[in-house]
């Protein structure tokens, strides 16, 4: 193994140690970047990086991570997942599992609209957790599948983690996303399956709720839960149609679905200019945050295929 291989092992390993300890991700990438690119490059790594920074800042496809960021914040304040988790919440808690059935189910629904993890883990943190604890859900159950159900928001589309790795590994977003829908709606089936499982060996896991707790009743739990759909369909149909069905790009269906997500807002009275204000800031520091990761990451790839990295791998 030569020097260079042996640095490219010491530099992944402090990458590591450092995001353990607490290091934001990117400002670890751009700082062992810069130590081992002097190091064995010498100045011609501040030329290297910023090529690597214009090239970033002037790709389209990346157009679409403000977009579907901006997208999923107005769609969270517009209270969607909340109808949606309540219609979710009468139809499935009489049955043991129930809350933790209808959590999954509008994770799976928000991720397909959001396509941030944050948006959906801390709405439904806000809606579910609550609800399934006072009901003696067991916490590690509540808590999981949360966690485990806003997660999907980075693989089912429209995921913004795979608009950022499509040009990083020259591959077709649209093909990313046809290519992850099945395997995140397969992971979503596989947790409901271990809720069912799990509810059904250990009752006090996840008891059922109370009839008397039904708002409504009869079919029309049926309808309710159908209509409090219709916003969110209408999302997903609106951008990942357009991209699966070779409509737009994903940049161009980035801009349909935050349109789309602005005319469900205003439709349940939620466009005001706190809202859009709030909004737009929290997309501001998303965006910034997700470049800034983006850019690192290009430059120490970069570094780490020099040193060798790339064939020891």
């Amino acid at each position: 193994m030569s020097p260079d291989q042996i640095a490219a092992i010491v530099m992944m390993s402090l990458l590591l140690t450092m995001v353990i300890c607490g290091v934001h991700l990117a400002f670890a990438l751009f700082f062992l970047s810069m130590i081992f690119g002097l190091i064995f490059q010498g100045p011609a790594i501040f030329s290297m990086s910023m090529l690597k920074i214009f090239g970033t800042m002037e790709s389209e496809i990346l157009i679409a991570v403000p977009l579907f960021v901006f997208m999923g914040t107005i769609l969270e304040k517009s209270d969607v997942a909340e109808g949606v988790y309540q219609s979710l919440y009468e139809l499935f808690g009489p049955i043991r599992g129930g809350l933790a059935f209808a959590t999954v189910i509008t994770c799976t629904v928000f991720a397909s609209c959001t396509g941030v993890i944050a948006a959906t883990v801390t709405t439904m943190t806000l809606l579910a957790v609550p609800s399934m604890l006072k009901r003696k859900y067991d916490k590690g159950l509540a808590t999981g599948v949360v966690c485990a159900g806003g997660s999907l928001g980075i693989l089912i589309p429209p995921s913004v983690m795979l608009v950022m790795y499509g040009p990083m590994a020259n591959l077709s977003v649209a093909q990313l996303f046809a290519g992850a829908l099945f395997p995140g709606l397969l992971l979503a089936f596989l947790y409901l399956a271990y809720i069912g499982v799990g509810a059904g060996l250990k009752p006090d896991l996840a008891p059922a709720i109370g009839e008397e707790e039904r708002r409504v009743k009869g079919r029309k739990i049926w309808s309710n839960a159908a209509l409090h759909m219709l916003p969110a369909l209408f999302l997903i149909l609106a951008v990942l149609g357009s991209i699966i069905g070779g409509i737009a790009s994903p940049t161009e269906a980035s801009g349909v679905g935050a349109f789309a997500a602005l005319i469900i807002a205003a439709a349940y009275r939620k466009l005001t200019y706190l809202n859009v204000k709030e909004a737009a800031y929290t997309t501001l520091i998303v965006t910034a945050m997700v470049f800034f990761i983006i850019i690192g990451a290009d430059i120490f790839n970069s570094v780490f295929l020099f040193l060798g990295g790339g064939a020891l791998i």
